[in-house]
């Protein structure tokens, strides 16, 4: 599998219901924050790479703290709205 199988299949996933959380499900806001979250978590997991089936990308997880850190205090603030 390429490295980025996981992220093929996210894009393949059912959109009905997406999370079976109904405050996600039934707001297009939120989904697409939901989406680049996922997007941005799933992108740091590598299949058949570094000698390993499924390789987690610590450092690029470790770079992009602050951005997921933003994506999540959205995602909260909107869901509380």
């Amino acid at each position: 599998m390429p490295p980025h199988a996981v992220q093929d299949c996210l894009r393949n996933r059912p959109q009905s219901p997406r999370t079976g959380i109904p405050v996600v499900d039934n707001d297009v806001a939120l989904q697409v924050l939901d989406d680049q979250i996922c997007e941005l978590y799933s992108s740091y997991y590598e299949l058949d790479s570094h000698d390993q089936a499924c390789w987690f990308n610590e450092e690029q997880e470790k770079a992009d703290k602050s951005l997921m850190l933003e994506l999540l205090g959205k995602l909260n603030a909107a869901s509380r709205s």
